[in-house]
């Protein structure tokens, strides 16, 4: 059976009751137990979907992910919230909220980019095809993620991505603060360079390394991801305009055929992730704007900017500068 762990879920109702939602009719009709503490037990994988569903019914507010996310009591996500809560600084955080995100979602990865000299990058990387009611949970995690590490420093993201359809008016503009992007491939937030070596207000070395043993002897750690690994390759690899599966996969240390054995265990062709990375980059770049277009076209392994503007156009229906235009 594909589930998810019981943790994840408690969490989304803690929100949701934290906003006014009546979620034990929700626990009622969905026959939901009672709190659990064990990190191990685990729910049906589309339950956190059902709950969704009846939320949307009591209160259907656009913003009511964000909403429910950025209510939810420090501890609700169990060890992975001390875990990064302990953390010396954002960048820290950051890095363990990725290493041990498997304990609350075996569906959904992070890629943290977190350079010393330059701005970085937080995305959730999905390991199943997307279905047209992901935008939920992708806004609700990002809220999640974002809520977590304000809460404990003066933590504020750049710029933020959400992958539901776009939304009239500001409102998530207005209860972040920051730009806000929708209909972006991924959904997270890119961080200025010095917002990651803010230190956490919360921060407790020798509880941080006690819950690194503890999580180690319950697995909760997330095992090397061979998309993750191709991502972080690519940053290197595309601005030199290196952009072939053969010179990737011997940057990982793989023969070329061993490469694409191993992408196909996971269901992807390189050709697939390395779209998505280069859609993905290219939002970015346009929103933080400080590229050409031919640059954008440089940084992402195209020779000229013609042939990466037939591949935005191409993926997103539209052109770069409609897009950019169009993403609040």
């Amino acid at each position: 059976m594909n589930s998810t762990p019981a943790v994840a879920i408690e969490a989304i109702l803690s929100g949701l009751k934290a906003i006014g939602i009546p979620v034990h009719e929700i626990q009622k009709k969905l026959k939901l137990k009672k709190k659990s503490f064990d990190p191990q037990e685990r729910v049906p994988l589309d339950t956190s979907e059902k709950v969704w569903e009846l939320a949307i019914q009591y209160d259907p507010r656009p913003e009511l992910p964000t909403l429910a996310a950025l209510n939810i009591p420090f501890g609700a996500f169990g060890a992975l919230d001390y875990l990064a809560g302990t953390c010396n600084t954002v960048r820290g955080g950051m890095q363990a909220l990725s290493d041990h995100f498997a304990a609350i979602s075996k569906e959904t990865r992070l890629d943290v980019f977190l350079p010393n000299k330059r701005s970085g990058t937080l995305r959730l990387i999905r390991k199943t095809q997307q279905s047209p009611r992901d935008w939920i949970s992708d806004e609700f995690t990002t809220s999640v993620i974002i809520g977590r590490f304000k809460g404990r420093s003066s933590f504020t993201p750049s710029c933020i991505y959400l992958t539901r359809p776009h939304l009239a008016g500001k409102i998530h503009e207005c209860i972040f603060g920051v730009p806000v992007a929708y209909s972006a491939t991924t959904a997270g937030f890119d961080i200025d360079k010095d917002i990651l070596d803010l230190h956490i207000q919360t921060a407790d070395l020798h509880l941080h390394q006690f819950l690194l043993e503890v999580s180690k002897k319950l697995n909760l750690g997330s095992a090397d991801d061979l998309e993750i690994l191709i991502r972080s390759r690519l940053r290197d690899l595309l601005p030199q305009g290196v952009s072939s599966a053969d010179r990737v996969a011997r940057s990982l240390g793989f023969s070329e055929r061993t490469f694409h054995r191993k992408l196909k265990d996971i269901n992807h062709t390189f050709q697939e992730v390395l779209d998505r990375f280069r859609i993905e980059e290219s939002e970015r770049l346009l929103v933080e704007g400080k590229v050409d277009l031919n640059q954008i076209a440089l940084e992402l392994g195209y020779s000229n900017q013609s042939t990466w503007s037939r591949f935005f156009r191409r993926v997103r229906g539209r052109t770069a500068t409609q897009w950019l235009y169009h993403k609040t």
